[in-house]
């Protein structure tokens, strides 16, 4: 008789709960960005947050999928969202803490998360046996 063969995982089960879990609150914060910043732009104030909402959005629609792009779109949106504080409030501290600290928050477990991505490992090994050849 031959053994039954183990059930093949899908790629999504394959996929670790933290990035799951860092891409839902991308998705959240940029709804609540967006759905915000509506209001806001609707009372005469920027309309940066619906751009970074929606950016946000789709960062974590792409690590929701294991995507390396959802870390740079992410990124892109930290890095856009630094620049506007900077260039709305200077250099004064608070100002600039209260507009970069989710923001930047999100980022830390976004950097912490995708390392987990499914063949990330397989990747950087690859990478480095290559590099130490050249």
């Amino acid at each position: 008789m031959p053994s039954p063969t183990p059930p093949r995982s899908s790629p999504q089960e394959l996929r670790p709960w933290p990035l799951r879990v860092v891409a839902a609150v991308c998705v959240l914060v940029g709804a609540a960005f967006f759905a915000g910043s509506v209001y806001l732009a609707l009372v005469g104030g920027s309309w940066y947050f619906a751009i970074a909402g929606i950016l946000m959005l789709v960062a974590g629609v792409h690590l929701w999928r294991g995507q390396r792009a959802g870390a740079w779109g992410y990124g892109l949106v930290l890095v856009g969202s630094a620049v506007w504080a900077v260039w709305e409030a200077g250099w004064h501290f608070w100002p600039l803490f209260s507009r970069l600290f989710v923001l930047g928050g999100i980022g830390m477990l976004v950097a912490l998360v995708v390392p987990t991505r499914p063949g990330t490992a397989r990747a950087l090994r690859r990478s480095l046996s290559r590099s130490c050849w050249l």
